[in-house]
């Protein structure tokens, strides 16, 4: 049986079998799950997040520190005030917010989306494969506004200096990216 509460000093290593869902919080530290599934919650007031090699949804909380994810086939919300988030091989929807850092993420090849990505200071970088369809609106207060399009699959774009928006494939759901201080760049896929 693994004890429901642990309280410890200093840090704390934790092996579990095969487990649907989890739920890891701590007040003063950096969190690393990585090969579970199901619904993984994971909160922490100061340290990173790293979630890795996740089958499921993930919430994903820092007050103060990096939020990491990798190889994560569900829903992802990542929240963070003082640091990035980095997002590599995810699923979707995907919901992602900082105050003070970068947001880079990549979707999985069959992720549809949609994506909000939110930062105050910080660039916005959205990577999607062939299967991301609707509207990508982008808005950043100081910055430019990158569009690559790399399988000729926006229909429609307009963007002028930091405001903007893209029309990717067929009909879909509305993405919205934004920065106050930042450039933000989106890549679609073939």
């Amino acid at each position: 049986m693994i004890p429901k509460d642990i309280e410890a000093g200093g840090s704390l290593s934790l092996r579990v079998p095969a487990a649907m869902g989890a739920e890891v919080r701590t007040a003063n530290g950096s969190v690393s799950v990585s090969g579970l599934s199901g619904k993984l919650e994971v909160v922490t007031a100061n340290g990173s997040v790293e979630v890795h090699q996740h089958d499921g949804q993930v919430v994903a909380r820092s007050s103060n520190g990096g939020i990491d994810l990798v190889d994560v086939s569900g829903e992802v919300e990542a929240q963070t005030s003082n640091g990035g988030i980095q997002a590599r091989r995810v699923g979707g929807p995907f919901r992602g917010g900082t105050s003070n850092g970068s947001i880079d993420v990549v979707l999985r090849p069959d992720a549809i989306g949609p994506v909000h990505l939110n930062t105050s200071m910080g660039a916005v970088r959205l990577e999607v494969g062939r299967a991301f369809t609707g509207r990508v609106e982008m808005d950043t207060s100081f910055g430019k506004i990158h569009a690559d399009d790399r399988g000729d699959r926006i229909h429609e774009m307009w963007v002028e200096d930091n405001h903007g928006w893209i029309v990717v494939g067929e009909e879909g759901p509305t993405s919205t990216l934004g920065t106050s201080f930042g450039t933000i760049s989106v890549t679609i896929g073939g």
